[in-house]
């Protein structure tokens, strides 16, 4: 069983420059709960298992979301699958509302 950790940094605020950079205490707030999040076993009628959160600042103008992802052995997620291939592809999307901005890409 595989486990997959995947987090998505973002802005709030009403201020005309954006910020780039992570606060460092939301840094240490997206570690700490991507080490605490719990995530339940996968099974053969269930095989991929999500959990998720929402991480602010301590000034509440950053928030994360933390996906913690466990995957059970022999199922596989792809983020890229060419043509020739039966798979399909995962992709993660956010829509954020107006005023909530991606730090980065």
């Amino acid at each position: 069983m595989r486990t997959i950790l995947m987090y998505v940094m973002l802005m709030c605020c009403s201020a005309t420059i954006a910020q780039t950079a992570v606060v460092a205490d939301l840094a240490a707030k997206v570690e700490e709960t991507s080490q605490e999040m719990y995530v339940e076993d996968p099974v053969l009628q269930d095989p991929v298992s999500l959990n998720a959160a929402l991480v602010w600042s301590n000034d509440k103008k950053q928030l994360a979301v933390v996906m913690k992802v466990r995957v059970l052995e022999g199922w596989h997620i792809y983020a890229y699958v060419p043509d020739s291939q039966p798979y399909l592809t995962a992709e993660l999307k956010l829509s954020a509302p107006d005023g909530v901005t991606p730090i980065g890409e």
